[in-house]
């Protein structure tokens, strides 16, 4: 999308297959589409008014009217393409197509619903819904990528939120798409390929439309030490499943924790293996006398113990499985044989969770905390205790130290802040 001070346009498609929305001074700032057809003399212009103008009485843009009026540019499009003969559009891979593909169940990237996916899934029908699903990949230059990210920008901004991570989000995902289709060589490698520092380049338009007076810092909501110990006591009341997945897995990723089965726990050497995906990486994790109770106690007299009693030590089952528990809240919860197939319990689920344990332990619920709340609390009070760097990898299941120092911990420790403000003091000879 180009947009002027002067003249608001848009422009779906590319040339010569091209729809332009424009604002047309003559007609008191009406829109008008604009493409080129086939006519008995020849390919020729042909204006169509949408009988609506864009700008309130200040001169600004109405949001909901701009929508309005990128979505009918986009179906004029669409209209204009299904009017050409097949065998010229055939080649050139849609947006749309190419979500098709990548989520086919036999040969796509993403054959399953899962919560990456359906990220991808939000960012390209955000790209749809804003140049078209017949846009083509082959037609997606770096000026365009530039343009959606800065529209996603202030869309969010004007919606209350901070702007940079979703706009960020948004375009990877695309660009995630783009790269594999590329890689499936069924768009050319020269088709929507960013600049080399787009995502700098984000940051730099970020600062420009927010005029920030810095970088942007993300938000890192923290739990106090007194706070996660407290969410740690009242998790059993919640759910007994919550109980032990945070009793394992409080200081881990709770993605991988949640995926655990019982061959992950080894009673014996009293250790629980959190398995490596992608490129988070595993670990071995040696249990407490606390841990190791919370996890006798499940399998005794807990809510795992019918399970275990039926499975034997020969099969395998999930740890923490999704479906309803028999017995429920209200009486013994336990897990029975049609829980040895069953999925394990989902982010939302751990979410509702959460905040019902924040509830139960007078806490107020936070935003962007949860169960990340925790993880960095714990990396606050292990760097305090004075952990080593190879301890602090193992203590969050981390590939080297870089992210907990730089991400987890609290930048803005205040034994830090004390120590360099009574420094500063001797200094300056102020004792």
């Amino acid at each position: 999308m180009t947009v002027s001070t002067a003249v608001w346009t848009y422009t779906a498609g590319q040339v010569p297959y091209a729809v332009t929305a424009y604002e047309r001074a003559t007609k008191g700032n009406v829109v008008y589409l604009r493409w080129r057809a086939t006519t008995k003399k020849g390919r020729n212009w042909v204006h169509k008014s949408l009988k609506t103008a864009l700008r309130d009485a200040a001169g600004r843009i109405d949001k909901a009217k701009e929508r309005l009026v990128v979505e009918e540019t986009n179906r004029q499009l669409a209209r204009l393409l299904g009017e050409l003969p097949k065998a010229e559009v055939a080649t050139r891979l849609t947006l749309n197509d190419g979500w098709v593909r990548i989520s086919d169940r036999k040969v796509g990237k993403y054959p399953t619903n899962t919560p990456h996916r359906r990220e991808v899934e939000r960012a390209l029908r955000y790209t749809m819904a804003v140049w078209g699903a017949d846009r083509p990949w082959d037609s997606i230059k770096k000026a365009d990528l530039r343009s959606l990210w800065r529209r996603r920008i202030e869309e969010l901004t004007g919606e209350g939120d901070r702007g940079l991570r979703g706009a960020e989000v948004t375009i990877a995902r695309l660009l995630g798409v783009a790269g594999w289709l590329r890689d499936e060589e069924l768009v050319p490698a020269t088709a929507c390929v960013p600049s080399r520092h787009w995502k700098r380049e984000l940051a730099d338009d970020w600062r420009t439309i927010t005029e920030s007076r810095g970088d942007y810092e993300p938000a890192r909501p923290r739990h106090t030490l007194d706070e996660m110990q407290a969410i740690l006591r009242v998790a059993p009341q919640v759910d007994p499943r919550f109980g032990l997945i945070l009793a394992l897995g409080a200081e881990l990723r709770p993605g991988q924790v949640l995926r655990a089965m019982r061959s992950d726990l080894d009673l014996e050497k009293g250790t629980f293996t959190v398995r490596a995906k992608g490129r988070k990486r595993g670990v071995v994790e040696y249990l407490t006398k606390g841990q190791l109770a919370a996890v006798r106690e499940a399998f005794t007299n807990g809510y795992l113990r019918l399970i275990a009693y039926s499975a034997g030590p020969a099969i395998d089952f999930p740890l923490f499985p999704a479906t309803q528990l028999i017995g429920g809240r209200s009486g013994d919860p336990r897990a029975e044989m049609r829980h040895l197939s069953a999925k394990p319990v989902n982010r939302r689920t751990l979410q509702a969770w959460f905040k019902e344990a924040e509830t139960l332990a007078k806490i107020t619920h936070q935003p962007g905390r949860s169960t990340y709340g925790l993880r960095r609390a714990a990396v606050d009070a292990a760097k305090d205790l004075g952990i080593s760097r190879e301890g602090l990898k193992e203590h969050g299941g981390w590939t080297d130290s870089q992210m907990p120092d730089q991400v987890y911990a609290d930048q803005e420790s205040e034994k830090a802040r004390e120590e360099a403000r009574d420094v500063r003091a001797k200094i300056r000879g102020e004792e």
